[in-house]
């Protein structure tokens, strides 16, 4: 018996009924580990707790999220165990079954039950036997196939293939394998005979057979075709087989048995394998070989050897956050050889199977007509040949639908804004993280679509996100963020890098709240060549035309509720390339620069 979390296992000595054991993991997880196990003989119920502790006060931790179980990010560092053995009771007949579950607590949460898992008894032997072969095999190199069953029992667990060549003894040649086929080697004239021992899961032996269970003789004339794979998503496989002496070349027919044409392709080889020119469109092929002599005769055709092409669908990327737009368009590159289409999406995070199939599909594109509910979002598609024949799905591309953030996203002079998202059906509560330049503030189980901190924000930017749980419990992702500028701050946007336009327009971000703004123009070298205190819109058009040079311009906004000034914007350059009117006298740009020292950076997943 044995207990173990993460990488650590830790053995239990044979023969208790109770044991106690406490793990330092101090170090790592910053808790020390209690695990106590009791097993009640009468009841045959086996109790374990695992107990993690403050490593100094031996008290349960005040941290919410400590414990010797973090989230299971990279497997097993957030997987726990028990390993125990279980004798039966003597006697029990074949078949008898036994169950376990077990119960899982955490903390006070509700109890989670596994599966069942069943164990049933076995007394009696396997039986197996190795499939007929034909009397006659035109191959040196040829697949020898077995199969067993072992009843109401534990099932066949593996295989001893024996092999007696020419009638001579019998010699294993494949000990304790779990494959039922394997490819034999053998000599051109030789005879073998098979024969195949079962074991099964409980290690029980079937009886050495009287006889034989099949036998082949070789005539080795005629290639054997033994690749490729009856499936292949290689649009240009290669075909192989065996040597064939006194061959000087093969010829290799590959037939189209999903569109009738016989055949698309034709060669011929000194070697023994071909590789296509050209990629096969997806379907259902054959291919044969036959040798052609020195002297240009031919032998035999090949059996064929029949295999499909199923080149995977390859969709285009999508991006993963589809708050707004919810029937997004779904498109692929088109498969050669495809009819049509077969289009899968499942919702995840709801857990619904098949939100979309559609199975006909003639275009290489689709849009839902429905709005896709909340929940990440996968998606295959896989092509369909003019026969029915199914190509191996795509990759699954991933997109999220979730609350699309709405206010603010602006900057504003409210310094106690309310935050708003949008309502989705299947969300039960809401998490709200902001970043602000004092610190974070996080709040869970909103129910509501909207949040008013209940003090008033640090003046500066803020970045926030929203993430919601799933009314069957599950965490969905944090939503793309969302940025706004608490006292006001604008951003100049426009205009940028150079212009010939003598007469531009400035352009900036609106500040909720914002009665006028005022707009500082300077000429790098000269100082200030216009400013206008009184700009009641979020553009300004130069009235006098600039001379050629680079100039700089801020703007800040001026509250409507107590004229509060807010903060200058951070400056924008742009160059103007055609003289115009000469600048006017230096000035200095008083109160610009004394508030441009904030810089804001971060998301919701770095440390706060």
């Amino acid at each position: 018996m044995a207990f173990g979390f993460g990488d650590t296992v830790i053995s239990i000595p044979v023969g208790r009924q109770n044991y106690y054991e406490r793990v330092d993991v101090s170090a790592t997880l910053n808790v020390v580990l209690d695990f106590e196990v009791t097993l009640d003989p009468m009841t045959r119920l086996l109790t374990v707790t695992y107990t993690s502790l403050d490593p100094v006060t031996f008290d349960f931790p005040i941290d919410p999220f400590a414990g010797f179980l973090p989230p299971n990010i990279t497997a097993p560092e957030g997987d726990g165990f028990v390993q125990f053995l279980v004798s039966p009771k003597s006697n029990l007949a074949e078949g008898t079954v036994i169950d376990a579950v077990a119960r899982i607590v955490f903390d006070t949460e509700a109890p989670i039950d596994t599966p069942f898992v069943t164990q049933i008894i076995d007394t009696t032997a396997p039986s197996s036997s190795v499939s007929m072969l034909p009397g006659v095999t035109a191959t040196a190199v040829f697949p020898v196939t077995w199969s067993g069953e072992d009843g109401t029992g534990s099932g066949v667990a593996s295989f001893d293939i024996y092999v007696a060549d020419n009638g001579g003894p019998f010699e294993l040649w494949l000990e304790a394998t779990t494959a039922t086929s394997a490819v034999f080697t053998g000599q051109d004239g030789h005879a073998y005979r098979f024969y195949s021992v079962a074991t099964d899961g409980v290690g029980l032996t079937e009886m050495i057979p009287g006889t034989f269970d099949t036998e082949t003789t070789l005539n080795v004339t005629i290639p054997f075709v033994d690749s490729p794979d009856s499936r292949t998503s290689d649009a240009t496989p290669a075909v192989t087989w065996t040597d064939v002496p006194g061959a000087a070349l093969y010829e290799v027919w590959i037939g189209d048995l999903t569109n009738g044409r016989n055949p698309p392709v034709i060669a011929q080889t000194a070697l023994t394998s071909f590789v296509p020119a050209d990629p096969l469109p997806i379907g259902r092929y054959r291919a044969w070989v036959r040798v052609k002599d020195g002297s240009n005769g031919e032998g035999g055709w090949s059996t064929g050897r029949t295999f499909s092409v199923t080149t995977p669908t390859v969709i285009d990327s999508l991006p993963f956050h589809a708050h707004a737009d919810r029937t997004p368009e779904i498109s692929w590159q088109p498969v050669d050889g495809a009819a049509m289409y077969e289009l899968w999406v499942n919702n995840v995070t709801t857990g619904l199977v098949r939100v979309i199939h559609e199975t006909s599909l003639t275009d290489a594109s689709f849009t839902p007509t429905d709005d896709l509910g909340f929940g990440i979002h996968l998606i295959w598609v896989r092509a369909i040949d003019a026969a029915g024949g199914r190509s191996d799905w795509s990759v699954p591309v991933s997109i999220y639908v979730g609350p699309q953030l709405l206010n603010p996203q602006s900057p504003t002079f409210d310094v106690q804004p309310t935050f708003e998202w949008t309502s989705l059906a299947g969300i039960a509560s809401y998490e709200i993280f902001v970043r602000t330049v004092d610190g974070d503030i996080r709040e869970s189980g909103l129910t509501g679509t909207s949040w008013t901190p209940s003090t008033p924000l640090p003046d500066g930017p803020l970045r926030w996100w929203i993430r919601p749980t799933a009314d069957n419990s599950r965490v969905a992702p944090w939503s793309d963020v969302a940025t706004s500028d608490i006292g006001g701050r604008t951003t100049v946007l426009a205009p940028t890098g150079t212009t010939s336009d003598t007469l531009p327009t400035f352009a900036w971000q609106a500040v909720d709240g914002a009665a006028r703004y005022i707009l500082y123009v300077e000429r790098i070298g000269d100082g200030l060549v216009f400013r206008d205190d009184n700009v009641t819109t979020t553009t300004f058009t130069a009235t006098t035309p600039l001379s050629a040079g680079t100039y700089r311009v801020w703007v800040k906004a001026i509250s409507s509720s107590d004229n509060v000034s807010g903060y200058w914007s951070r400056p924008l350059e742009f160059t103007v390339a055609t003289a115009g009117a000469a600048a006017l006298p230096p000035a200095t740009p008083a109160g610009i620069l004394e508030d441009l020292d904030q810089v804001f950076l971060g998301d919701p997943f770095a440390a706060a």
